[in-house]
């Protein structure tokens, strides 16, 4: 279903690491988003050009920056 959303444009995969370990490989169909850059930015000028209607899935190494980025998104009005 991820894949299905994310091929039909439903859906955005963010990955939430930071430039290096992205640099040092990432998930194909991914869009970096560094969570300091996310929390830091009042208007979150990383996704504002994605629309509320689409779904995001969130990406990290372990999960814990995940959570946060997905607080974030949600206070933000997007669905993660």
């Amino acid at each position: 279903m991820i894949k299905e959303n994310i091929k039909n444009e439903k859906a955005l995969l963010l990955d939430v690491r930071e430039q290096k370990e992205w640099d040092a490989g990432h998930l194909k169909s991914a869009r970096l988003v560094p969570l300091s850059k996310l929390s830091q930015a009042k208007d979150a000028k990383s996704v504002k050009d994605v629309g509320k209607d689409k779904i995001l899935y969130l990406h990290c190494r372990s999960g814990r920056r995940v959570l946060q980025a997905a607080e974030h998104l949600r206070a933000m009005g997007y669905d993660a």
